[in-house]
């Protein structure tokens, strides 16, 4: 088991039993996240044009929903890949900007046949 997951599991464990703000959002990390959304909305790099800031708390809980399942899992090497593949999707980037073509989680909840 590696530090880093340790670590996440225990931010989780205190943080349910007493909310310690661990999950607070940055106003600022926020705020300029969601610039950096607008702006890339306005050059057509993101084509999802909705509410830059609905993208960033949308995304933003995604990330979070990935978080747990590395703890879980503790599959360092696919979830990364998998959280950049996912907001591709969420921000429908341009083929030309993206990194990823899917989630590599599809082939193991959608097993090819």
């Amino acid at each position: 088991m590696a530090i880093g997951t340790d670590l996440v599991r225990q931010l989780f464990i205190t943080n349910l039993k007493v909310d310690q703000g661990s999950f607070d959002f940055n106003k600022q990390f926020a705020s300029m996240c969601v610039d950096l959304i607008s702006k890339a909305q306005f050059s057509n790099q993101i084509r999802n044009k909705q509410d830059p800031r609905e993208l960033f708390i949308a995304s933003s809980f995604l990330f979070t929903g990935y978080e747990v399942f590395w703890a879980i899992k503790n599959d360092d090497k696919n979830t990364i890949q998998s959280v950049i593949a996912s907001i591709e999707v969420i921000f429908d980037v341009k083929p030309e900007f993206k990194k990823y073509d899917k989630c590599i989680f599809n082939t193991m909840i959608f097993p090819t046949k």
